[in-house]
């Protein structure tokens, strides 16, 4: 009843109303010590979104309600007044923060569950009428280009019976041409990996180019070749001869686990089955997007139920450390299976791919770093 009560009233809420009225509606149900927190850019720190709320953010990793946002499930911590609950806040698949209540010991986890997914479907939803939530998710300032990227990604995760998806990119707040794109249409899971030349505004605008192409082309029902092609020819003809754009493009067929790819001069993906990088999917590449090549041929490869194919752009393995090493593929590989070896969510697996990239450099990234991952797992 509460919570068809906030969705009734959620149309004509104003977007700053929401958290209150969360708020409002978990101390209907029995809880006290409300808590809405909401993750950060670069997913390092959940922060608290109600209002006069001024405790301190909480780490993402290294707190209880981080090991609930990181782990995708409610935990329960004893008290003295009671159980203190931490549950995700998840829009769709979507990790979006934690709702934190005090509840009486045995009270049913699945009202807090329910609130907790409602708060993150209105949250992405009031965010487009207002701009309280995304500034709450930003430590600092983010860069024009940083605003340009952010504004094209689609949602971070997706996940049905028979797919997953997940992206995350870094430097959150500097992120100018690495972008990803998706989309799920009937038996066919469509992706894109690109990275665009440069750094800053001038890149943020080619990958702005380049990821609208290939969503129109998409659309238009075009071929990987024909959407390559077309890429192809609107980053020539926006830019000079010195631009271009790498990525690859890709399909993943629902009901027979064929994955088909086109590389533009890209890293090839890696093929992860039962927690382990079984080696990467090979491809011959074609030239960038930008250079007037002919696209080369699609590569087919079928995975079988449980397998994960992960994209990423080089500002990964060619990360540098500020001894002048590089991050290089092998230790991306031992990062997968340490992090897949504690059955982490693939969510979380990109986040500690691109925490440990980050740490590597000091946090001082000289490149974009983006991963796509994609899961097969039909129902048996």
């Amino acid at each position: 009843m509460l919570l068809g009560e906030l969705l009734s009233r959620s149309a004509r809420l104003h977007p700053d109303d929401l958290p209150d009225q969360l708020r409002q509606a978990a101390e209907r149900a029995g809880a006290a010590a409300v808590e809405i927190l909401v993750v950060d850019l670069a997913q390092r720190n959940l922060l608290p979104l109600l209002p006069g709320d001024h405790r301190n953010s909480m780490p993402v990793v290294g707190s209880v309600a981080g090991d609930a946002y990181r782990q995708v499930t409610a935990i329960d911590v004893p008290g003295v007044d009671g159980v203190r609950r931490w549950v995700p806040i998840l829009d769709s698949a979507e990790r979006v923060g934690v709702l934190g209540v005090t509840v009486a010991e045995g009270t049913a986890l699945e009202p807090w569950w329910q609130l907790a997914s409602l708060a993150g479907e209105l949250f992405v939803a009031k965010a487009r009428y207002g701009d309280r939530l995304s500034l709450r998710r930003r430590t600092r300032s983010t860069t024009v280009a940083a605003e340009m990227r952010w504004s094209l990604l689609p949602p971070l995760s997706f996940r049905s019976e028979r797919l997953t998806v997940s992206g995350i990119l870094e430097p959150a707040y500097e992120i100018a041409g690495d972008t990803f794109d998706y989309a799920v249409n009937g038996d066919t899971a469509h992706l894109a990996l690109l990275d665009a030349m440069g750094h800053g505004l001038e890149a943020s605008r080619m990958a702005n180019v380049a990821v609208t192409s290939y969503r129109h082309s998409r659309r238009a029902g075009l071929s990987l070749p024909d959407t390559a092609v077309a890429m192809d020819e609107v980053v020539q003809a926006c830019f000079d001869a010195s631009r271009y754009v790498t990525g690859q493009l890709a399909t993943l067929d629902l009901s027979t686990g064929m994955f088909r790819m086109l590389n533009m001069g890209h890293p090839l993906p890696l093929l992860i089955r039962d927690g382990r990088v079984v080696g990467e999917l090979p491809s011959e590449p074609m030239l960038p997007a930008g250079w007037g090549d002919k696209p080369a041929a699609i590569y087919e490869h079928r995975l079988q139920p449980g397998d994960h194919v992960l994209m990423y752009t080089d500002g990964i393995t060619e990360a540098k450390h500020p001894g002048g090493d590089e991050y290089q593929l092998g230790r991306l590989v031992n990062v997968i299976e340490t992090v897949l070896a504690r059955a982490a969510p693939v969510e979380e697996l990109l986040r500690a791919i691109i925490e440990d990239v980050m740490a590597f450099q000091d946090f001082h990234a000289r490149d974009d770093a983006t991963a796509l991952a994609v899961g097969y797992h039909p129902p048996h």
